[in-house]
């Protein structure tokens, strides 16, 4: 029996060796069979490392991030409040998607409707210094992955450093191991000690 278990125990510390990846502005830990890719960009700072299934995990760092959950967003008003929204408001709308419905109870039961709707499951969990937003698909397509809206602490700066980080249709499996090296993320300059 006590050789059954120190083979398992064997076999488990094999297939969790982890590799150190170093991009600069944050390293992570990942399975030693992923890999560093570059990638070109202009208006931020975009990384990615191949999985050993050649699945492309991206990270944007940057003001223009992707955040999948206001992607999915349909912002919905009843009437009333719709009235009240002043013309600066209105322009921002104009940049996503908007309804607006006759009352509060029907924008109840359209938004319990939309939730149900969602490609993708939200949740919250620290990463270093910072409250990630975690996204996974409820089904097996769509992203896998983490978004921080705010990687600038400095209260006094106005500029935003976002970044995402965005696997798509990855399997189950390559889902799970993503989601445990994104909780080893470590950012520098970022989290003051």
């Amino acid at each position: 029996m006590s050789i059954l278990v120190v083979f398992i125990g064997w076999s488990c510390h094999q297939d969790g060796r982890k590799l150190e990846l170093d991009f600069g502005q944050f390293k992570i830990q990942v399975p030693v069979d992923w890999s560093k890719v570059k990638i070109e960009s202009t208006d931020s700072y975009i990384t990615g490392i191949v999985t050993e299934k050649n699945d492309t995990i991206f990270f944007d760092i940057g003001q223009y991030s992707r955040d999948i959950e206001k992607e999915e967003m349909l912002y919905v008003f009843d009437s009333l409040e719709f009235e009240g929204i002043s013309e600066r408001q209105l322009q921002d709308l104009t940049k996503g998607f908007y309804l607006v419905v006759p009352d509060l109870e029907r924008k109840i039961e359209l938004i319990d409707s939309l939730n149900k709707e969602r490609q993708h499951t939200y949740y919250q969990d620290s990463v270093d210094c910072f409250v990630a937003k975690f996204f996974v698909p409820k089904k097996e397509t769509g992203y896998t992955g983490l978004y921080i809206d705010n990687l600038n602490r400095d209260l006094k700066s106005n500029e935003k450093i976002k970044i995402s980080i965005l696997g798509h249709n990855i399997d189950s499996v390559t889902r799970k191991k993503l989601l445990i090296a994104l909780k080893t993320l470590k950012f520098y300059g970022f989290c003051k000690e």
